[in-house]
């Protein structure tokens, strides 16, 4: 048999074959790329998962959720124009689809830089994601800061509601949002630095009543200045002197300016004015480095470290343990993320662990100051209470394990010393 025939046979014994399969085998095997790339894009492995979302697409063309993941997978590749063709396509097809709203309405939000600035046309497909689903989470989201940005209360306090009765946010970031609020002192300043430490905070103060002396500032956010400008008159925080200046100044981390970028100069400015005593609200931020050198000493406290004019230890070890004493392990084990969530970023980066690992590193720095002051029954203690946290919390990944089993050996060989 020649091999064209070969070829013919083969051919017709797979058409065959696909013939007598059942319906549902068949519905199974289409859905098979799209159940592959949404697998890689919950791994935040966008470049291998777009051309199975684009593969799923030309399998199934009339399906507007399947072209909405494919538009938010260009939107996070940077591909923002492209991101918006499909996402009509998918309105085309669904004219009230809140995913596909949602696409556009952030690619065109100014705040991203995705080169299609358009406040406007953002905030009308933002407003229709909320209409269309009050129910998903991820639209309440995204309107937030554009409805922060208009001065459109009534909407920013609707969207923190609104992600807190949705249960957008997973019990395990709650707990972490619980924890660090918690023993903040009267009218601290809270530093954060993502979307999991500073929309949950927001939405306890709003709907629970929690902490609402506190003001939360989100760090990145302080390069945009109509946020500087907010927070200035949201929570009396000073602008810095040569305010005349500070809407031309460059984003953190945007390069190819040598001046001082805008968050910077206004942390900075706040910390010299805290160690003055002139700022009128304790500082305190989750991640040190997210302030500017100055004056005063980051004394971690807990889950936070907070600017004080000096100190003998940048740990206070009698603060942190009274912190890790309030914790239950148990409101920290569960999921990171709701299954709502649509973020690659938040699902991929084991938000849970991320907790767990924080909390494990606080703990293993006040066992270091227990160690070298020679508190060994002390050092002992923290580490049963340390592994008790890593049992029932389920802390279970390579660093953390890392974490507790470095500490115990440090403890072991502080023992074993005369």
């Amino acid at each position: 048999m020649s091999s064209i025939a070969d070829s013919r046979l083969l051919l017709c014994t797979g058409l065959l074959a696909l013939a007598s399969t059942p319906l549902q085998a068949l519905q199974e095997l289409k859905g098979t790329n799209f159940k592959a790339a949404l697998a890689l894009y919950r791994e935040n492995r966008l470049g291998e998962a777009l051309p199975l979302f684009e593969e799923a697409v030309a399998e199934d063309s009339t399906n507007p959720t399947t072209l909405a993941w494919l538009a938010e997978t260009l939107r996070r590749v940077e591909r923002a124009e492209s991101a918006v063709v499909v996402a009509r396509r998918a309105l085309v097809l669904s004219p009230c689809h809140a995913f596909a709203h949602g696409v556009i309405g952030v690619a065109y939000n100014p705040q991203y830089g995705t080169g299609l600035e358009s406040y406007d046309t953002a905030w009308v497909h933002l407003s229709r994601a909320v209409t269309c689903d009050p129910e998903d989470g991820n639209g309440w989201l995204n309107i937030w800061s554009e409805a922060l940005r208009r001065g459109d209360r009534t909407i920013e306090e609707r969207a923190l509601r609104r992600l807190r009765e949705t249960n957008f946010f997973s019990g395990v970031t709650l707990a972490y949002n619980r924890w660090f609020l918690r023993d903040l002192p009267p009218n601290a300043v809270i530093l954060t630095n993502g979307d999991v430490d500073t929309y949950p905070a927001l939405a306890f103060q709003l709907k629970d009543g929690l902490r609402r002396d506190v003001a939360v500032v989100n760090t990145s956010m302080l390069n945009l200045w109509w946020y500087v400008q907010l927070v200035h008159t949201r929570y009396g925080l000073p602008l810095p002197a040569d305010s005349a200046t500070l809407a031309t100044r460059p984003m953190c981390g945007s390069g190819g300016a040598d001046s001082v970028c805008l968050a910077a100069l206004v942390l900075g400015e706040w910390r010299r004015l805290a160690f003055a005593g002139t700022l009128k609200r304790p500082l305190a931020a989750l991640v040190e480095s997210s302030v500017p050198s100055g004056p005063g000493v980051l004394v971690r406290t807990g889950p936070v470290a907070l600017l004080r004019s000096s100190a003998p230890s940048p740990l206070d070890t009698a603060a942190v343990w009274r912190s890790l004493r309030g914790l239950d392990p148990h409101d920290f084990a569960g999921p990171g993320t709701s299954p709502m969530d649509r973020s690659a970023v938040r699902i991929s980066s084991a938000t849970t662990q991320g907790f767990l690992l924080h909390v494990a590193w606080v703990a293993v720095l006040y066992g270091g100051e227990l160690l070298r002051a020679q508190r060994l029954r002390d050092a002992r203690q923290l580490l049963e209470w340390l592994r008790r946290f890593e049992r029932e919390s389920g802390m279970d990944t390579p660093q953390g394990r890392e974490i507790v089993d470095g500490y115990a050996r440090d403890v072991a060989a502080a023992e074993r010393e005369p």
